[in-house]
């Protein structure tokens, strides 16, 4: 009871992104509205496929308002056009979540009490679970420097859970809790990512801005990862590469940017090795066609760094504590993931 009437309290609000997977949305509301924490919680429904049948699959769902941009926003450019519509403003927390996404019991005001116990502390996120096997999923994590690649924790060799909270370079974008006065302050977040990476960025943004970015290990939530890149691997790999570039670009200092452009060249090179040594000739397509992206962007991405670093609070001797330097072990890491591409390319033409 108590944690309901804090949650009222703090007008917290949850904003889900959905695209073209109605049954898994009614799926993931009736879960969630029988949680206490969700009891009365305005909950609002970003329909970036503007299904006509939308409206009156949620009716059902009395706390639940469609909200319906004009075009596909995407995950990021769907969260930025839910924040400007002013009920959701005027709320102090958002909980933003995927489709695939299943909150536990006390999850969302465990995450709350994280996020009210420090006022610099903008991003909370909580342990997120495979919902098949049960396997950790994600902890927040870290980032290689110089290359901005995005380092779950759960790869960090001597890997632990810390009892309470953590400090982590970044948290799970499938469920994050924000502070909605805090994120705007940034700017939101980067309509261009369209998806993948934008919870890397938003965090980075933050952390550079003064604020802190926390996981909190006694929230738990259950991903299934079955969104609508899932049979797109090559789609999401282009985007990954585009949005890690972009997000270093924009991040970095001067200094370390120039370091992050050499050790790119590198990294182009071990990133061709591995597509010819894995037989993924689209891998190479998908990296180049990221570079493309940059390139033919880098007057917006420019300006975006130049308000990105206008708000720098810190200097990267301070925010790359949470950057670690694992820079050829975590480059080789992505051998493993063109061979784990490989497999799935294989499987789908078989399953055809």
């Amino acid at each position: 009871m108590r944690a309901s009437l804090t949650l009222e309290k703090k007008r917290v609000c949850a904003i889900i992104v959905h695209y073209d997977m109605p049954k898994q949305l009614l799926e993931q509301l009736t879960w969630i509205s029988k949680l206490p924490d969700f009891a009365s919680l305005p909950i609002y429904v970003v329909d970036n496929s503007r299904l006509e049948s939308m409206a009156s699959y949620l009716k059902v769902f009395p706390s639940v308002e469609l909200i319906q941009p004009p075009s596909n926003l995407g995950y990021s450019g769907g969260v930025n056009f839910c924040l400007s519509n002013s009920k959701v403003a005027e709320h102090e927390h958002a909980l933003v979540l995927g489709t695939d996404v299943f909150p536990q019991d006390h999850c969302l005001s465990e995450m709350l009490s994280t996020a009210e116990s420090d006022e610099s502390i903008a991003i909370v996120g909580c342990k997120i679970l495979d919902r098949d096997t049960g396997a950790t999923d994600s902890e927040g994590g870290y980032l290689c420097f110089p290359f901005g690649i995005a380092l779950p924790r759960k790869e960090i060799r001597g890997w632990n859970t810390p009892s309470k909270e953590f400090d982590v370079a970044f948290v799970g974008g499938a469920i994050m809790l924000i502070k909605v006065a805090a994120v705007r302050s940034l700017g939101s977040f980067d309509a261009s990512f369209f998806a993948y990476y934008e919870e890397v960025d938003i965090c980075w943004r933050a952390r550079l801005a003064g604020y802190r970015v926390v996981c909190t290990s006694s929230a738990l939530a259950y991903h299934t990862r079955t969104g609508p890149f899932s049979k797109l691997p090559e789609r999401k790999l282009y985007l990954n590469e585009r949005n890690r570039i972009i997000s270093s670009i924009k991040n970095l200092s001067t200094p370390n940017l120039f370091l992050f452009i050499i050790c790119e060249a590198w990294y182009a090179m071990l990133y061709f090795s591995g597509a010819i040594l894995t037989d993924q000739p689209q891998a190479v397509v998908s990296y180049l066609s990221g570079i493309k992206w940059n390139l033919v962007n880098i007057r917006q991405i420019s300006a975006n760094r130049t308000q990105c670093q206008a708000r720098r609070v810190y200097a990267d001797s301070s925010v790359l504590e949470l950057h670690r330097l694992l820079g050829l072990w975590t480059a080789f890491s992505r051998l493993r993931s063109m061979s784990m591409l490989r497999k799935k390319r294989i499987l789908q033409v078989q399953s055809h």
